[in-house]
């Protein structure tokens, strides 16, 4: 739902593209999208956060992309790039594709 929103809004990314800092392994986020001109985003979708290993993952996987200067997307992102996620809902037992294409817009400041 996220590849077809991203391609619908004709923005072309990567998928678990490494993301590679010295010293370390890579990492894969879900999405990488690079823009001429603009700072990269990199887009994780969590699928399993109602599980509590999984949100703890999660959180620490937010501050490796913080400690290396890729912010959230609503913090106005980071020097090395914009983090951006979206999630199941849990309550309702699915991904809203609507919720996700309209987050896309707004990322990407496509009205």
């Amino acid at each position: 739902i996220v590849a077809d929103a991203l391609h619908g809004l004709g923005l072309p990314y990567q998928y678990e593209a490494p993301l590679a800092f010295p010293g370390e392994l890579p990492r894969h986020p879900d999405f990488t999208i690079h823009r001429p001109g603009s700072r990269p985003v990199y887009w994780e979708h969590l699928g399993m956060l109602d599980l509590a290993g999984y949100r703890a993952d999660w959180e620490a996987r937010k501050a490796w992309y913080s400690s290396h200067e890729i912010l959230p997307w609503h913090e106005g992102g980071g020097p090395a790039g914009t983090l951006v996620w979206s999630d199941e809902n849990v309550s309702a037992q699915g991904i809203d594709s609507s919720a996700v294409r309209e987050l896309a817009r707004n990322v990407f400041d496509l009205k």
